[in-house]
């Protein structure tokens, strides 16, 4: 058995004659409540292993291979319903990734390749929706935010994680609210500022050298 410095008990399980964590273990709150539990081989986590809210209901759950994580692993919210889904090799991210909001909703959606972002990625925020494209965990690609009428509210373009081409911005009223110009995130050319009925305000002027 574990205790913490006022006798609480935090911990209980089997340890072998060399000290190592073995077999089936539970880890608790300070008010007795299961924190997780699962099994160890040689003080490494194996097989599946799940965690909870100190009020007992289910937190996360997922399996360990020699220590890491390795397969599929879930989050939950304190309601029960899914929060996030991925999956692990290696103890890397792996595989399609999943977000939900608490009622269900998806809010994010991706794939990841041995822990980097690859592809084509979805967002859903508050006051707009992304549809970004990663590689190797870079910004690449081009990228599109739209309002949640489904207009759009920017579109540009990046290469390997910096800004390049042309972004452009909008308003609600589908007018052009900036436009800027950049060469593998170096700010070129003039970017154009323009107020909420098209009128144009200012124009800023980037050293194209």
């Amino acid at each position: 058995r574990l205790f913490d410095s006022n006798g609480n008990l935090i911990g209980e399980g089997i340890v072998n004659e060399e000290g190592d964590k073995v077999g089936d273990w539970n880890f608790y709150y300070e008010n007795g409540q299961v924190k997780s539990k699962g099994r160890y081989a040689t003080n490494r986590r194996i097989g599946p292993w799940n965690y909870y809210y100190s009020s007992g209901n289910i937190e996360q759950k997922g399996t360990f291979r020699s220590g890491i994580p390795d397969g599929k692993w879930i989050w939950y919210f304190e309601n029960g319903n899914i929060k996030r889904e991925e999956n692990y090799k290696r103890g890397k991210e792996d595989g399609e990734s999943l977000e939900y909001d608490e009622l269900g909703a998806i809010i994010s959606k991706g794939y990841y390749a041995q822990g980097s972002k690859e592809g084509e990625w979805f967002y859903d925020y508050y006051f707009h929706t992304e549809q970004d494209n990663y590689k190797n965990n870079f910004e690449n690609g081009n990228w599109e935010y739209h309002f949640k009428n489904g207009d759009i509210h920017f579109a540009g373009s990046f290469l390997e994680g910096k800004e390049d081409g042309t972004h452009v911005y909008y308003y609600k009223n589908e007018r052009i609210k900036e436009v800027r110009y950049y060469l593998f995130g170096r700010k070129i050319k003039n970017w154009e500022y323009y107020d909420y009925y098209g009128t144009l305000l200012k124009i800023l002027t980037f050293d194209n050298r």
